[in-house]
């Protein structure tokens, strides 16, 4: 299926192209075709026996649309292609599916006999947004592999409404996923997110399996460095970023933003195994790690977390591993109600190891200007007379010590009575004579 135009509009419509066991056509030797949306020819791409096909587009909008290529029988799925060269692709409340054993495009019911692998799914464009329940995914219900989901764009965003409308409450408003869906179905794939910025809202994006294949893995890319783009980055709010597996090793996650920053708020990045698997591992950013000791260091910027979560979890089995490389002079900023964590229920822990610079505090310390004075005098450093008419005293009483409050001053008030005529001139030697003196 191929459709094409200067600028794409689906407004209510759905696109498919199915391979399905009750039809006339023999399905294990039909190959079902691919759907391609699209405008104008300038670049070329083959799947198996196809014609080439190229496609530029100005810009393509899906509202409560929907492109699928399924199969229920031996051959592969097609590919679902959307490009948008130099322009938008909005998806709004709309479906982009490829799958293998899934009979009602992404429902619960499943034909296990379906042998074929799902297809693969592209979406590129200047800017691509996600809104209201849209979903990108690639599923298999049956014996075949589900394909992987990429997403390009100068800037991927996703968002709970389409200009501020209000949606239903789901919890997670935009899915973008590789699913084995069953116990019996085959692995599923991966799903990798290259932009420029990734700002993500009430997102799911999803690699996992219900069955005993591997789950696939998770990579999330921002390509522009803050110098370039002052937005650019990872940033997740009330998202999940997650691989999954049921009964084997859990997928693999790696974000890398060119040393811009990671922002979870939130959002968690999981990656987890059940049963006796490992849980996956978690890079954030990259570098040198104890089994690719040689790996070219490729940091990110300021990380921070709000309520958020970094796990590479398991049960029976051990825990994975967690690596985070903070660039030079930024931060990992975490609150109290957040958690990075590789632990196992039964199993051995797992590794975090967070690869932060040392910064030298020594630099921001300064000289302070502050003078010490000397301080105030609150006792007299002698009794003499104030005057010979007027003679002072100095009493000390108890142990010793000053006035009866520290701030208080000796004054030269208290004397001696003057001396009866008849006696000599005597000098006041002792303090406590004086005293008896004056009583």
């Amino acid at each position: 299926v191929l459709v094409t135009g200067a600028a794409l509009e689906l407004e209510d419509a759905t696109i498919l192209a199915t391979t399905e066991t009750d039809r006339e056509f023999d399905p294990e030797t039909f190959v079902p075709g691919s759907v391609r949306l699209g405008t104008g020819a300038n670049e070329s791409s083959a799947r198996g026996d196809e014609a080439p096909l190229g496609i530029v587009t100005n810009s393509v909008s899906f509202v409560r649309s929907t492109a699928a290529a399924s199969t229920l029988g031996a051959a592969d799925a097609g590919d679902v292609t959307v490009k948008a060269f130099g322009g938008p692709v909005d998806i709004d409340e709309s479906q982009l599916l490829t799958t293998t054993g899934v009979v009602d495009l992404g429902g619960e019911e499943f034909d296990p006999s379906a042998t074929g692998d799902a297809g693969d799914i592209l979406v590129r464009g200047a800017q691509v947004r996600l809104s209201n329940n849209s979903l990108i995914t690639a599923q298999t219900g049956g014996q075949g592999e589900a394909g992987s989901v990429e997403v390009i764009g100068g800037r991927l965003v996703s968002a709970s409404g389409v200009d501020g409308d209000p949606i239903d409450e789901t919890p997670r408003s935009v899915t973008i996923s590789s699913e084995s869906r069953t116990s019996t179905s085959g692995a599923a794939g991966s799903v990798s997110m290259t932009g420029g910025s990734i700002d993500l809202e009430d997102a799911q994006i999803l690699a996992t399996t219900e069955s005993s294949s591997a789950a696939g893995d998770i990579v999330l890319e921002s390509t522009e460095s803050p110098d370039e783009n002052e937005d650019s980055g990872v940033s997740l709010e009330r998202s999940q970023v997650r691989t999954d597996a049921a009964e084997t090793d859990g997928g693999d996650i790696q974000v890398l933003t060119n040393e811009a920053p990671v922002d979870l708020r939130d959002s968690q990045i999981v990656a987890s195994a059940g049963a006796s698997g490992t849980g996956g591992n978690i890079g954030i950013g990259s570098g040198p790690t104890t089994e690719n000791p040689t790996a070219p260091l490729e940091p990110v910027g300021q990380t921070t977390l709000q309520k958020s979560q970094i796990l590479a979890r398991a049960v029976e089995g051990n825990g994975g591993q967690i690596d985070i490389f903070i660039a030079d002079g930024e931060l990992l900023i975490q609150d109290s109600q957040s958690l990075i964590s590789a632990d196992s229920q039964l199993g051995n822990d797992g590794e975090v190891n967070i690869n932060q610079p040392d910064i030298d505090l020594n630099t921001a310390i300064r000289q302070q200007n502050v003078e010490v004075k000397t301080p105030p005098q609150l006792q007299a450093n002698a009794c003499s007379p104030a005057g010979r008419e007027n003679p002072s005293t100095f009493v000390q009483e108890g142990a010793g010590g000053g006035g009866e409050r520290p701030v208080s001053l000796l004054l030269p008030h208290a004397s001696c009575p003057p001396r009866p005529p008849s006696s000599p001139a005597r000098r006041c030697r002792s303090p406590a004579r004086c005293d008896r003196r004056r009583r």
